[in-house]
């Protein structure tokens, strides 16, 4: 009985950097709120404009610069576009830059890194600065 407690007191589950970083990223209650609202907007940018009886090119004279209504929640512009539909357009667009920035920056950011870590020296030094 003994030989038993001690091969269960020295098993222990192994942690990943993953796993540490979702647990601490768990406790921060403001970033929990912001990739939650986060979430929800990316999920509004790509639904909405789906979802929408409006079309974002068709020109409407009939219905051209109407305050918000419950036919159009923030109104519309002097073509009378729907004004909360094109603001989805934009957010599709502006996610879009940001993750292509971020994916160019990442991507760089390797290269200089692993070219500065595998030659070292005055080049590391340099790329570095």
């Amino acid at each position: 009985m003994a030989g038993k407690m001690k091969e269960t007191e020295h098993k222990q589950k192994a942690i990943g950097p993953w796993q540490i970083a979702w647990e601490r990223f768990r406790k921060n209650k403001v970033a929990v709120v912001g990739g939650g609202l986060f979430i929800i907007i990316v999920l509004l940018v790509i639904f909405v404009p789906i979802l929408s009886p409006y079309d974002i090119s068709e020109f409407n004279l009939e219905d051209k610069e109407l305050s918000p209504s419950a036919k159009h929640w923030l109104g519309t512009d002097e073509q009378g576009r729907d004004v909360l539909l094109r603001l989805f357009m934009g957010g599709r667009i502006s996610i879009l830059v940001g993750l292509m920035a971020a994916g160019v920056s990442v991507t760089l950011g390797s290269l200089v890194g692993g070219m500065a870590g595998y030659y070292g020296g005055k080049i590391d030094n340099l790329l570095m600065r």
